[in-house]
């Protein structure tokens, strides 16, 4: 069993907000008893340091998770413990992959830095001839590549993925490549296959009861709902001039699957989603109404993540003594500023 999490199988480990924070607490008193010993071994700390990472990526306190990742990736590099290396590098491939990105300068920031982790622990899987790790790095790999428009690369991964995942059994494995097989679809502009794949993964993740996978495939299925041709919605039962009463029920039916498990940043999505679709529609005031959630609910998860930046400035250097306050308070100042003209840049952006 790896200690690996993915945006898919195990970024739900800890069931949502509230339960990740029980964990977490559990977790970090595991972590102090660990540091107390005086003959610690390495790859239990790091296994801890992992799960502690994990909970605050749910809890999207991103600063705390990268840092337990990347403290325990060192403690497994002390030790050349190549598993444990290639789990933890996964691990950091998908704090990349759920990083909230705003603007184009971040999301090719941190989707680069997801499909080059990703590709590492890839490496270190097949040398382990870990078929397992190696049919999910494969998915990962698929997924980010996608993400980032490279659709021959995206198509290659997938296809690996979902054919080795297919001889291993792994239902969820194969759930989740055909969730991103028919996104890679429906970015060909062809729908047909697109929901073909979407609603055999949603069998899929219904049957095992994947409340997150449900949620996505959803989410997709609602997309093509919106720009399919008429033909092609008749062919799966949808009547063309349901089809955005169908993609809004789909998107509300995520969202509250999305608040049901506590995953913050990805309702955030799902909101803006459900703006588009109303303003399609016609439907103004609903979309602005959805409009000002989206704002209100990506705002405080900006606010928070910049004061975590901040407060962890403050810290770092009242730890180093360093006595320039004039500095420090033009940091400050900047890092506001930059929050700022990103908000605007945004809000101008969806204005247009």
């Amino acid at each position: 069993m790896t200690l690996k999490c993915s945006i898919i199988f195990a970024l739900l480990f800890c069931a949502g907000a509230l339960y990740a924070q029980q964990a977490l607490d559990s977790l970090l008193h595991e972590l102090d008893k660990y540091k107390k010993e005086k003959q610690v071994v390495k790859k239990d700390m790091a296994a801890c340091m992992n799960k502690i990472g994990r909970c605050y990526l749910v809890l999207a306190d991103y600063s705390n998770a990268l840092d337990y990742y990347q403290n325990a990736l060192a403690l497994y590099e002390q030790e050349n413990n190549r598993p444990g290396m290639a789990a933890t590098l996964s691990n950091i491939g998908t704090y990349y992959m759920n990083y909230p990105y705003y603007t184009n300068e971040i999301f090719w920031t941190t989707s680069e830095r997801a499909a080059e982790n990703y590709e590492k622990a890839l490496t270190i899987f097949q040398e382990l001839e870990d078929k397992n790790a190696i049919a999910d790095e494969y998915g990962y790999l698929g997924h980010i590549y996608l993400l980032r428009g490279d659709t021959t690369k995206s198509f290659i991964y997938n296809n690996k993925a979902l054919n080795l995942n297919k001889l291993l059994d792994n239902e969820k494995g194969v759930a989740y490549n055909l969730w991103i097989l028919g996104d890679y679809y429906f970015r060909s502009f062809d729908y047909s296959n697109a929901l073909i794949c979407f609603q055999k993964s949603l069998n899929i993740y219904s049957k095992t009861g994947d409340s997150y996978g449900v949620a996505e495939v959803l989410l997709n299925s609602a997309a093509v709902y919106r720009v399919a041709p008429d033909s092609i919605l008749r062919r799966f039962g949808v009547a063309p001039n349901d089809r955005f009463v169908k993609a809004i029920e789909n998107q509300k039916q995520c969202l509250w699957l999305l608040k049901n498990i506590g995953f913050v940043s990805r309702e955030v999505n799902v909101l803006l989603e459900i703006c588009k679709t109303y303003e399609r529609a016609g439907n103004l005031d609903s979309a602005f109404v959805y409009y000002k959630q989206f704002i209100e609910m990506r705002d405080n998860v900006l606010n928070l993540e910049k004061e975590k930046e901040i407060n962890g400035i403050e810290i770092k250097y009242a730890y180093e003594r360093q006595e320039d306050s004039i500095k420090l308070q033009q940091l400050f100042a900047d890092e506001k500023f930059k929050q700022q003209r990103r908000q605007l840049e945004l809000q101008l952006a969806l204005s247009n």
